[in-house]
């Protein structure tokens, strides 16, 4: 199923059946390596982490999700960043009526015509084709060249990968893992105890009384917001 010739293009590596689910309807899955060398000085995943707190785990997700959106806008493709950078996925949908080789698909022409492919995108339909007829059920075999023709226009160049991969920024990522996992500060409360001291004192300036007049007495506040709550604010 491996594609032996690795010329640049991402490199066709597995593929898989989907069935319907509540994650989604019937479809396949198609995953190519991206081969490049280690990037040194690409330091994100551990600088960010040790900023935030968090986990190496977390902070990778968040880096490799940045990496899909500004893949996915400035190629159009609906391929998917993973590992690092080093894979991409990419998924298609069976066309519908599939149970039913009568039923005509929805797809259009368009999108099933080799002329419409890139050359690189057309070289890996013939290995997409008999790595997804592998995987599919007997009855849904009939589309192994439609799902590859579908899968072969969504594959973006290994540089396209490379460079997306690269675009997140250390600030991009801290905004987007607090973003994720720290959207609204939390507001301490106070224990049962210290509530009285709370209310004894103004909490913004119109509630700040008045000095009073010389040589008068200064008679004590009545604490009338006996109905006061403190505001809570939910995650």
């Amino acid at each position: 199923m491996l594609n032996e010739d690795i010329t640049g293009a991402p490199r066709l590596t597995d593929a898989h059946y989907l069935d319907a689910s509540g994650t989604g309807p019937e479809r396949i899955s198609v995953e190519f390596a991206i081969d490049r060398q280690p990037d040194p000085d690409h330091y994100l995943v551990d600088k960010a982490a040790t900023l935030l707190h968090g986990g190496t785990d977390q902070v990778a997700g968040i880096i490799e999700s940045l990496a899909t959106d500004r893949l996915r806008s400035s190629t159009g493709t609906s391929a998917r960043i993973h590992e690092d950078g080093y894979t991409i996925a990419i998924q298609a949908q069976l066309p519908d009526g599939s149970k039913d080789p009568t039923v005509p698909s929805r797809h259009s022409t368009a999108r099933e015509t080799p002329t419409a492919l890139t050359p690189a995108q057309a070289a890996a339909v013939p290995a997409l084709e008999r790595a997804i007829d592998s995987v599919l059920p007997a009855d849904q075999r009939q589309h192994a060249s439609t799902l590859a023709t579908m899968v072969a226009k969504e594959i973006p160049s290994r540089e396209e990968v490379i460079d997306a991969y690269r675009q997140p920024t250390l600030k991009d990522v801290i905004n987007s893992y607090q973003e994720r996992y720290d959207p609204e500060p939390v507001v301490p409360v106070l224990p049962a105890a210290l509530k009285p001291y709370q209310l004894s004192f103004p909490q913004t300036p119109a509630t700040t009384p008045s000095t009073a007049p010389s040589g008068a007495t200064a008679t004590p506040a009545t604490n009338t917001s006996s109905a006061h709550t403190d505001a809570s604010y939910s995650r």
